[in-house]
Formats: C-alpha cells, sequence, structure tokens
C-alpha cells in the first residue's frame, strides 16, 4: 500500500519508463540535463516528483539556471506533487518569516536553497570546507517547497535570491561552531 503519496499521482507507462532512466542518473548532474531533455513527455505529476526527487538526491555544483527554470513551469498542482502529503502539512503550519540556514561555497554568489536545521547547515559546511553559515529570516511566500527527507529543505522559486532575502535584511553571520560573527537587522 503507498503511504505519503500525493493524491494527484496516477499510473502512466511513459512516466514510469523515464523514471525508470533517471535512476541511472541519481544523485549526478546528468539526472536534471536528461529530465529537462524528456520532462514535456511527463504527467504534471511525474513532473514535480521527479524533479523535486532528483534535486534532493544530488547536492553538487549544478547549473541554477536550469533549475530555476525547471522549477518556475508554470504546469498545474506545483505545490501538492511537487511535495508529499506530509511535506505539504509542515509547510502549511510555517510561519510568514521563516529562519533558515545556508553554509556557502567559497566564491558562491548564487543560490536557490537553503535549510531549516542548524545541524545540516553546520554539516553542510563540513563538506564543504567553510568556517560559516549565513542565518536568513525568509518570507514564506516566497518559498516554493519543503523537503523534510532530504539534504536541503526549503527551495526558492524563479526570483532571483536578492528579491527574496534582501542579504542585509535581518541576517546573522555565524562560524561552523555557532559563534556570531556579524549580525544587520532591518
Amino acid at each position: 500500500m503507498l503511504h505519503d503519496v500525493s493524491p494527484y499521482f496516477k499510473w502512466n507507462l511513459i512516466d514510469q519508463q523515464i523514471g525508470n532512466n533517471l535512476i541511472e542518473y541519481e544523485a549526478t548532474p546528468r539526472a536534471v540535463t536528461y529530465f529537462s531533455e524528456v520532462c514535456d513527455r511527463l504527467t504534471d505529476y511525474a513532473y514535480w516528483f521527479f524533479l523535486s526527487t532528483i534535486w534532493v538526491s544530488y547536492s553538487g555544483h549544478s547549473d541554477l539556471q536550469l533549475w530555476r527554470k525547471l522549477f518556475s513551469s508554470d504546469r498545474p498542482k506545483r505545490r501538492k506533487s511537487i511535495m508529499k502529503p506530509s511535506e505539504v502539512k509542515v509547510f502549511e503550519t510555517l510561519p510568514y518569516e521563516i529562519t533558515a540556514y545556508r553554509a556557502h561555497r567559497e566564491g558562491e554568489t548564487d543560490w536557490i536553497s537553503y535549510t531549516l536545521d542548524w545541524k545540516i547547515a553546520v554539516r553542510f559546511a563540513q563538506e564543504r570546507g567553510v568556517n560559516e553559515i549565513t542565518e536568513y529570516r525568509l518570507r514564506k511566500k516566497y518559498v516554493l517547497a519543503l523537503f523534510l527527507s532530504g539534504n536541503i529543505n526549503v527551495r526558492f522559486d524563479e526570483k532571483k535570491h536578492s528579491e527574496n532575502v534582501h542579504p542585509w535584511w535581518r541576517t546573522k553571520y555565524f562560524d561552523k561552531d555557532g559563534t556570531l560573527i556579524k549580525e544587520y537587522g532591518d
């Protein structure tokens, strides 16, 4: 029996075939390029479900413009297809302003994801060999999805991050041990 599956899921042979092919590229940058090549053949549900799945399975360097394009699709049923029902429920309980964190890669100037969990931010800082974690106050209306099972929790839609999170608006910089380095208010 299926649990925690969107009510929009309906089995489809083409979706299954493309999903089987995507598994070959799971956790690699090729997954998103393959997806972009075949996504027009997918049902709306499969589009959103596969996109979220390949995003969560790969956290390395990849083409952010391609991800933005894919995440900003005007296909219907995004909210209840990109997230599991349990994630939708948690998402709906999030406050208007959300505290989120990011361990930026060295030289990183563009990004589209954050985590709600400080411990995950610390893990990313260690994996990336960086000594700083940034805390952001985000407005929920700009958050596209919440992924609870993956290593990235919050995703922004096609708007550039500077429109969603002004870099000096309620931003705190921490070292990886949690010591506050610098803080900017409203």
